[in-house]
């Protein structure tokens, strides 16, 4: 089975993800680096359902501003990725 690395990642990455919430967990002001990482998905994926520029625009912020808000909350849960799967 092969991985779109776009959606799934190695176990390096995600445990380089986790460090980077982590951080942001503990000061907002870290929060820079998942929105650099998510913005253009999260936007392309919204205006691509809305085509409406300026409601895909106004639905981004929301997500990262809940996104921002309910951080505490997030618990890693880890993810194992099975190489040879035949699903």
């Amino acid at each position: 089975m092969s991985y779109n690395s776009r959606y799934h990642h190695t176990a390096v990455q995600l445990q380089e993800e986790h460090l980077i919430i982590e951080a942001a967990k503990a000061d907002p002001n870290n929060f820079a680096p998942l929105y650099d990482k998510y913005y253009k998905q999260i936007f392309g994926y919204l205006y691509q359902r809305m085509e409406d520029k300026d409601t895909a625009f106004d639905l981004t912020s929301q997500v990262f501003l809940k996104a921002l808000t309910n951080l505490s909350k997030y618990e890693f849960k880890g993810f194992h990725l099975q190489v040879g799967c035949t699903e």
